[in-house]
């Protein structure tokens, strides 16, 4: 990271010597408390705040929910997991930036449903809303606060959704460059 050092930068494997002073180092991490000190202190954080609830809604509608339910053996008995379904499990059981958690949520949701649908006497039909979630999921292990700041937040998030290509087009010119010169 020093380019002084980075003259004489040698790969072990290939036993090969690079000259990296001029290549930028790009990386992405989920939390700065597991990089090394040393190491964040040479760092020039770029932090990106995650979807907003209607992108995760988005998401977990298009895509997640059919691929849950075909993982779990479902796609032919007819369940329908509804939109109000989906929030709930945003809002209620999800907190990270990304959707990991709504999938593995909905897994689970899934997976409960299949063992009601097993143990029970319909064989298809299952329909998964709001006002059945709980008794599906339990209660709620996550309370929503509103604020101003959440709403800066969200406002932020949303700027950031239209300009990422543009930070990450530049980011991604600046590192060619720094390839190319070197």
């Amino acid at each position: 990271m020093d380019p002084e050092q980075n003259v004489t930068f040698g790969d072990h494997y290939l036993e090969v010597d690079y000259d990296l002073s001029k290549v930028t180092f790009i990386t992405t991490a989920n939390s700065l408390h597991t990089i090394p000190r040393p190491l964040l202190d040479r760092m020039e954080i770029i932090g990106l705040e995650g979807y907003t609830e209607e992108e995760k809604f988005q998401i977990g509608r298009q895509y997640l929910v059919s691929k849950v339910i075909e993982a779990n053996g479902l796609k032919d008995r007819k369940v329908v997991i509804a939109d109000s379904a989906i929030r709930a499990v945003i809002r209620g059981y999800t907190k990270e930036a990304g959707v990991r958690n709504l999938e593995r949520e909905l897994s689970n949701v899934c997976r409960k449903v299949a063992r009601k649908l097993l143990s029970g006497k319909k064989k298809t039909g299952f329909s998964v809303n709001a006002k059945n979630l709980k008794d599906i999921l339990g209660a709620p292990n996550i309370k929503l606060v509103k604020s101003k700041r959440s709403m800066k937040s969200v406002l932020l998030t949303e700027w950031l959704g239209r300009r990422s290509a543009e930070i990450f087009s530049s980011l991604k010119s600046v590192w060619f460059r720094g390839v190319v010169n070197s």
